[in-house]
Order: C-alpha cells, then sequence, then structure tokens
C-alpha cells in the first residue's frame, strides 16, 4: 500500500518528524494546495489503488500500526471526529475516489467543510467496504496534549 504523507513547504520541521517514523517507503506530496489538492495529486500521479494519507503533523508510535492497516482491506477511516476520516486522514481507494470526484479547494473555510461533506459521500460510496475506524485515535480517548512546533498538539492514541 503506497504511503503519502501531506505537507506544504513551510512544514518542514513537521515533515521529518512525520517521514522518519514511518519506517517504511513513502512519498511526499508538498504543495500549497489543501488536503484534497494532495489526494487529487497522488490520483493523477500514481496508478496507487489504495493509499494511506497522513498529514505532516502525525508521528507513527510503532510499525503495529501498517501491520494493522495491512491486514485490512477497503477503506479504513482513522479517526471520526468530526466524521470518518477526520484530518483527511485513512486508507483510501482509488475506484471510490473515481466515482465521487474531486472538487478543487481553493479556501481553508472550503478544505474544513469538504473534510465532513465530500467523506460524507466518500463513505456513502464505500458502503460495502464500511470504513473501519480506530476507536482509540478520538478526541475522547487522546492521552495527552504536548508543545510541539510551537502549538499545542492532541496526542491520539497509547
Amino acid at each position: 500500500m503506497l504511503i503519502v504523507i501531506g505537507s506544504s513547504p513551510d512544514r518542514a520541521e513537521w515533515l521529518e518528524a512525520c517521514s522518519g517514523s514511518i519506517g517504511r517507503e513513502h512519498i511526499v506530496v508538498s504543495n500549497w494546495g489543501f488536503e484534497l489538492g494532495k489526494i487529487a495529486w497522488v490520483m493523477e500521479n500514481t496508478t496507487a489503488e489504495r493509499f494511506l494519507f497522513l498529514q505532516d503533523s502525525w508521528v507513527v508510535k510503532t510499525p503495529d500500526f501498517f501491520t494493522l492497516l495491512d491486514d485490512m482491506v477497503g477503506s479504513v477511516a482513522l479517526t471520526a471526529d468530526p466524521y470518518f476520516f477526520g484530518c483527511f486522514a485513512g486508507v483510501y481507494e482509488r475506484w471510490v475516489i473515481e466515482d465521487i470526484g474531486l472538487p478543487v479547494i481553493e479556501t481553508k473555510f472550503e478544505a474544513v467543510q469538504a473534510e465532513r461533506h465530500w467523506h460524507e459521500s466518500y463513505v456513502m460510496t464505500s458502503v460495502e467496504n464500511q470504513p473501519f475506524c480506530f476507536s482509540e485515535l478520538t478526541d475522547e480517548n487522546a492521552t495527552e496534549v504536548r508543545f510541539h512546533n510551537g502549538r499545542e498538539n492532541l496526542i491520539l492514541g497509547e
């Protein structure tokens, strides 16, 4: 499965921590677009039928994370806040994206709206492969808040 880190050119420190935590081959899509722009890049420039998308603010704490994902089929939502695939974190399937399309996002407001509304379409289309969500990756189960790269960050998981 292709692993994709979404980043921006001004986030080198974030990207370094995320990329260093992956422990396996991955690609970085770094541009000034929002998440769906990065996902569009993956669709246009790879042939991946399935890919994991993570923001550069994610740090993978154990390789077991990938073992769990490798054993799953279909779409996998890593979070469910505010809806499945919150933070755009998850495993996406090309056929679903091709079916629902990718809107062009031009503002942060549109990106925030798409986080919910585009994923509602995604989940409805992939209903046969109901997205799994790691229940421990929710705000309610956050284990701590840690100051990193100039801001407080919610730590999800154990």
